[in-house]
């Protein structure tokens, strides 16, 4: 059975994200009316609340237009910045952490799709490489109800230690590199065929290295952030539950002094 996901506090929160790539930090802002006000958005340029077949005619991933940008970066997302977020970010990067212009992320929506829940093979990638020191913090802020299988991102716990030994290295450099490493990091994105390889990759994991490796779906309720390493494996899921997913993503930077 897979653990149960951390809670940022203090020295513990520390060392999970620093383990394991990813540390959530429960409940970090006030979600009230801000699902709402995304699908107020999102009816403007097509899909419906409860109309499945307007989301289907949108396609299963998050619209691509610059609207979307523009809405994220319109001050409707502020009070995602609390001082939960603020604090677990200072913890992280130090002070005088930075954001990325435009606000507090940009709305990324993923609606539903058909055909049975897979571990996709293609997609994964680092957002930049691996580095000596932290130079930034990736972050998921979750706006809607996301369950298993609902288009959570998945990320291999504990690659991002794996990743430090090929610094300034590209995702595909480092993900051949791995692949050629181990046969169960060769399984993620080089599938076999084999019938349990979900419950082999998500529920028994391994170890490589002597680092703790599990492929991971970062689920969350309205509210809560999840905080992780940019230098972590990670790719997009599908989602085959009822209901789009609603979240934000946002990168705060190191200040470079």
């Amino acid at each position: 059975m897979a653990p149960r996901p951390a809670t940022m506090k203090g020295v513990d929160g520390l060392a999970s994200f620093f383990e394991r790539g990813w540390v959530r930090l429960a409940g970090a802002f006030d979600p009230s009316g801000l699902a709402e006000a995304l699908w107020r958005e999102l009816s403007a340029h097509g899909p419906q609340p409860g109309d499945p077949v307007t989301w289907r005619q949108a396609g299963s991933q998050s619209p691509a237009g610059k609207w979307l940008t523009r809405f994220g970066q319109s001050g409707v997302f502020t009070g995602v910045g609390s001082d939960a977020v603020g604090n677990a970010l200072q913890e992280l990067l130090g002070d005088g952490w930075t954001g990325q212009a435009g606000g507090w992320g940009r709305p990324l929506v993923t609606f539903t799709a058909d055909g049975d829940w897979e571990i996709p093979s293609g997609g994964w990638h680092l957002d930049s490489p691996p580095a000596p020191d932290l130079p930034s913090v990736r972050m998921f802020a979750y706006l809607s109800e996301v369950r298993a299988r609902g288009g959570g991102t998945l990320v291999i716990e504990g690659s991002h230690r794996l990743a430090a030994a090929y610094p300034g290295a590209h995702s595909r450099t480092v993900r051949d590199e791995l692949s050629r490493q181990d046969p169960w990091l060769h399984e993620i994105w080089h599938p076999s065929g084999r019938e349990d390889r979900i419950a082999a990759l998500m529920d028994h994991g391994a170890e490589v290295a002597d680092v703790p490796l599990r492929v991971t779906e970062l689920t969350g309720s309205p509210g809560d952030v999840v905080l992780w390493h940019p230098a972590l494996f990670h790719t997009a899921a599908p989602n085959t539950a009822r209901h789009p997913r609603f979240m934000l993503t946002h990168t705060a930077l190191r200040r470079v002094r």
